[in-house]
């Protein structure tokens, strides 16, 4: 469960969201009765502050073989801690617990306006043995089932993968390594690093796969490639994610329990998603700096587009794959990221994008573009509501850690700056506040503002000490508007 400490913007209430699983047990686990989760954390600094911190939750559910981690996230500083010094050990028995952590115990002093605090049931994925190392899942129970066997292969089977059993009923899945690259547009270089290892789809998701998942097949039309080893269309962002929780990525990453990967994740215990824009770009140039990940000039043995397509997709597979073994990353369908519209590309280490936006963007080109629309690096979006013939999806998970639990989302105290906190019902003058600062504290005062109606704005911050704060976003001039009754603002 993650629990965001944010600049609030509104009288002290609790927004709690409770969102949907992200990754819960091995197959074997997840078929006993009681799932566990992680439920109504709240993270909360002591007052007067004494250095620690309180982070309460809730387990339900059995937790055998599963271990209990903590994580917090400096957003503002883009940084993340691990928390070690607890004046008790956490429990991760059913039942509601609160651990007190000390981050000066950790040697931290940190001083930020954007906190998020994770906690975390895990289970290890089978260790990393080789790039080559593969992971399948056996999809011919159905929608009925309630557990998709997973498992994971070294190399590639006799036979290989391009084959009507991995296009049908096992979806499959290969591991690609950490590392850096340049993220493309326009002619310019994005330094962007991936820091952790990932798997993503051999093939894109196809339309018995699809089927075996969600009951039925979307694609009803002959006249745009339809069959078994066809991929998928006609299926939007929000068909895949969700159009409520499911919508909140990056805020989020938790996904609707009725959508393909709600019902995936939870008959898997993985935490399978779209990829971002950064991953699928890092796996489809494998390695190369070229227009296409095959060289600079089109090539039909590597895709499907409008000079050799047809007017129609093709099965899955069918024409040869990157130096990485991935089919299709050119061509066929345009392929749905995690990540919203944004002008340039941010680069950086795993990069999310924009943090809101009203298009999502698409990688890949399709079977109706021409070559231009199929490079490495286009770039294109849409609506996350729209659906049609060109657009399809293929899957990423994670490779390591697996987090099961759910997310809320806690606004703090009106009148800023903030005394960082998720106990809404405790007292504190409107006017007076603490900066989130996880060392040595420094209290604010309010000097003059203006308020109108219900909302403080122009308002002078002033320390303990006597010093008025001039930096942003204390100062006068850059203070912004706070709503008293505005708890949905940050």
């Amino acid at each position: 469960m993650t629990k965001k400490l944010t600049k609030p913007a509104g009288t002290a209430r609790r927004a709690v969201r409770n969102l949907a699983l992200l990754a819960t047990l091995a197959a074997a686990i997840c078929a006993r009765a009681a799932t566990p989760t992680i439920s109504n954390v709240k993270a909360q600094q002591r007052y007067p502050w004494n250095g620690l911190v309180d982070i309460d939750y809730t387990i339900t559910g059995d937790t055998t073989g599963l271990n209990l981690s903590f994580s917090v996230r400096d957003e503002q500083n883009n940084k993340t801690y691990t928390p070690a010094s607890f004046l008790a050990p956490p429990s991760a028995a059913e039942g509601t617990h609160r651990v007190t952590w000390s981050p000066k115990g950790d040697g931290l002093s940190i001083i930020s306006t954007n906190i998020v605090v994770t906690v975390l049931l895990t289970r290890t994925m089978v260790p990393p043995t080789q790039n080559g190392e593969y992971l399948v899942i056996d999809l011919s129970g159905g929608a009925n089932a309630s557990s998709y066997p997973v498992t994971y292969v070294a190399s590639v089977p006799s036979g290989g993968f391009n084959t009507d059993e991995y296009k049908t009923t096992k979806l499959v899945l290969r591991k690609i390594a950490a590392g850096s690259f340049n993220m493309s547009q326009g002619g310019t270089n994005v330094p962007t690093t991936i820091s952790k290892p990932f798997y993503i789809g051999v093939f894109e998701v196809t339309q018995r796969q699809y089927e075996l998942v969600m009951g039925s097949n979307p694609c009803s039309s002959t006249s745009y490639g339809k069959g078994d080893d066809y991929p998928v269309h006609y299926v939007s962002y929000n068909d895949i994610r969700g159009s409520s929780n499911g919508a909140g990525w990056p805020a989020s990453s938790t996904v609707d329990g009725d959508s393909f990967l709600g019902k995936i994740q939870s008959r898997t215990g993985l935490a399978l998603d779209l990829p971002t824009e950064a991953q699928w770009e890092y796996a489809c140039r494998a390695g190369t700096t070229t227009t296409y990940s095959y060289g600079d000039s089109a090539d039909g043995q590597y895709m499907w587009y409008s000079d050799n397509s047809s007017s129609t997709s093709h099965t899955v597979g069918t024409k040869l794959p990157n130096t990485w073994g991935l089919y299709d990353m050119h061509g066929n369908l345009f392929e749905w990221s995690l990540d919203w519209k944004n002008g340039s590309l941010v680069g950086g280490t795993d990069p999310k994008g924009s943090l809101s936006g009203s298009l999502r963007i698409l990688r890949g080109g399709s079977w109706y573009n021409d070559a231009s629309y199929c490079t490495s690096s286009g770039r294109y979006n849409i609506s996350p509501s729209s659906r049609g013939n060109i657009l399809g999806f293929r899957l990423c998970c994670s490779a390591g850690l697996e987090p099961a639990g759910e997310h809320d989302m806690v606004q703090l105290w009106e009148g800023g700056p903030y005394w960082a906190t998720t106990n809404i019902g405790a007292e504190k003058p409107e006017d007076y506040g603490y900066y989130f600062w996880w060392g040595d504290t420094v209290g604010y005062t309010r000097s003059g503002g203006t308020l109108s109606g219900n909302a403080y704005s122009n308002v002078t911050w002033v320390s303990s000490t006597g010093q008025q704060m001039s930096s942003s976003p204390f100062s006068s001039s850059s203070c912004p508007t706070y709503g008293k009754d505005d708890a949905e603002r940050r």
